[in-house]
């Protein structure tokens, strides 16, 4: 791994070296009456992000919080979010950042491992208190202070984020002294484990900034943007281009709550968005509607895709009926940001693969020997370069054999074109071995994704006691639509698809299970237990 040193001089040469919160504060200094951010039902200008920061702030600092404390967030995408993560970073803590589907049971983990003193989380929602639920976990804390939650109403012992925000600006010269440089960790983000316990990743603010200025570079992304941000603020892509970079770009950035088809769209054309970012699941339940057009969107210019495979297919459609261009972002959790297509990209790379490395990453496709693959083959991906995060909070053995080989193993395989172009065939723990025969479950997927009556689809491995494994292919129709077995395989022969390939099952169900959050990548080790248990 290359020296911290180093890797700091490195990343200087790429960017300059400004922080979300110093951006606001210049914004809010040359542009404080222009919009900043914005949500269904707020609206701040850069003035009113610095002063609610700096509250926020202060509030932490009055409160007692040191500097490098953890704090847990679990909020919706929002303003009140954005501002939250703003002060903290002001305040010199570190935040844990939770999508607000998490329950009990990974939080548990979470907390034991991160050890918050206070948190920030969202109002009641269907009978799930949060703020409860975060009492109970942190009260035990050393130092635990008190839970805020987001809003104007205070529920059992915590109270409101406007109460905690109550006392008037003051003098906040004690923020120059306390506020993360920009090589500091600002928030220590999770995944939704593959083993069904949460890691802990530490992510420093250069890390994920540097993505998203080299995000905004290929996509075009400049200050006379709107960014809307339809997935977390805290998951990658998003929180790259739209949190880490927005301030930075002096772009306006816009916030969903929550996912509706129907109500993004609205949201979409009312905010003049032009540029959207979101999962392959948010895009397909768009294209449904028949007002997604470019009639309706007429600012739209870039849709960007990350999280999961994105079917050709629809990538076509989309970009026919509105007129804007999908690129795609790869990148992890526990890594950070890979590779990424650009706006000026042909379709055939801007929809058939998630781009090159990102500037400053080295990406190497490998086979069981460690041996680099030739172009054209599968090999598994290992990368390393500047956009690494800093490792697994308090695990460093853990990030230390995902280093074994020099670069960090990404349990994920590949190929790359002649142009030097990644396409994704699967992650390690979804490869079927069918008597002995490797099976890429995307080489199936993206296939089988263009049958007209399916919506939407996975491919699985299934025990067999004679083959090891078999194939098993789970697809939602489309509405009104039917796919029978036989259908299926007369397709896939037109395709020409290898014979070994072919499945052996079909599944159809009414949904694809999805981690964390419910709109990124298919939960494929819930979905075998699914089929598993009918199979017994």
């Amino acid at each position: 791994m290359i020296r911290e040193a180093d890797r700091q001089a490195a990343i200087l040469k790429l960017i300059e070296p400004v922080t979300v919160s110093e951006a606001v504060d210049r914004n809010a200094r040359e542009m404080g009456d222009v919009e900043g951010v914005v949500d269904a039902t707020r609206r701040l200008t850069w003035s009113q992000v610095k002063e609610r920061s700096d509250r926020l702030a202060m509030a932490l600092l009055d409160l007692g919080l040191l500097r490098n404390d953890v704090v847990l967030v679990q909020m919706a995408n929002g303003v009140d979010l954005y501002t939250v993560r703003v002060g903290c970073e002001k305040a010199g803590v570190r935040q844990v950042a939770v999508p607000v589907t998490f329950r009990e049971a990974e939080l548990r983990a979470i907390v034991e491992t991160t050890r918050p003193v206070m948190a920030f989380v969202a109002p009641e929602y269907r009978g799930f208190s949060f703020a409860n639920t975060a009492a109970s976990l942190l009260q035990n804390n050393a130092g635990f202070k008190l839970v805020v939650v987001a809003g104007d109403t205070s529920e059992g012992g915590a109270i409101s984020l406007e109460e905690f925000l109550s006392e008037p600006a003051r003098d906040s010269s004690a923020i120059a002294r306390t506020r993360l440089g920009f090589f500091d960790i600002a928030e220590i983000q999770t995944t939704s484990g593959s083993t069904g316990v949460p890691k802990c990743v530490d992510v420093p603010i250069a890390a994920r900034t540097l993505t998203g200025h080299i995000h905004a570079q290929r996509f075009g992304v400049t200050s006379s943007d709107v960014i809307m941000a339809l997935t977390p603020m805290v998951s990658g892509t998003s929180g790259a281009l739209a949190y880490f970079n927005g301030a930075r770009l002096h772009s306006r950035v816009v916030f969903t709550s929550h996912f509706d088809a129907a109500e993004v769209l609205e949201f979409l054309r009312r905010e003049k968005v032009t540029v959207a970012v979101g999962v392959p699941t948010m895009l397909a339940q768009l294209v449904r509607l028949p007002e997604f057009s470019r009639s309706r969107l007429p600012d739209l210019r870039v849709i960007v895709s990350h999280g999961s495979l994105l079917v050709e297919e629809l990538g076509r459609e989309i970009e026919a009926r509105t007129g804007a261009r999908i690129v795609q972002a790869y990148g992890s959790t526990d890594f950070g940001g890979l590779c990424a297509s650009r706006y000026e990209d042909l379709p055939e790379v801007r929809l058939r693969t998630v781009g090159s490395p990102l500037e400053g990453n080295e990406l190497r496709l490998v086979d069981d020997e460690g041996r680099d693959v030739p172009r054209g083959e599968v090999g598994r991906i290992l990368v390393r370069g500047l956009h690494a995060h800093a490792g697994y909070h308090r695990n460093p053995q853990l990030w230390a054999d995902a280093w074994a080989t020099g670069y960090f193993d990404m349990q994920e395989f590949g190929r790359f074109d002649d142009e030097g172009n990644l396409s994704m065939a699967g992650r390690l723990k979804d490869i079927i071995i069918r008597g002995g025969q490797n099976i890429y479950p995307a080489d199936v997927e993206n296939l089988l994704a263009k049958h007209p009556s399916v919506a939407e689809v996975a491919v699985i491995g299934v025990p067999d006691r004679e083959y090891g494994e078999k194939v098993c292919a789970c697809v939602v129709p489309q509405p009104g639509q039917i796919l029978t077995f036989e259908e299926m395989i007369e397709f896939l022969r037109l395709e020409r698809i290898a014979s070994f390939k072919l499945p052996e099952r079909l599944e159809i169900v009414n949904e694809l299970p999805k981690g964390a959050g419910g709109m990124a990548k298919v939960d494929k080790a819930a979905l075998r237990a699914k089929v598993a248990a009918k199979l017994d």
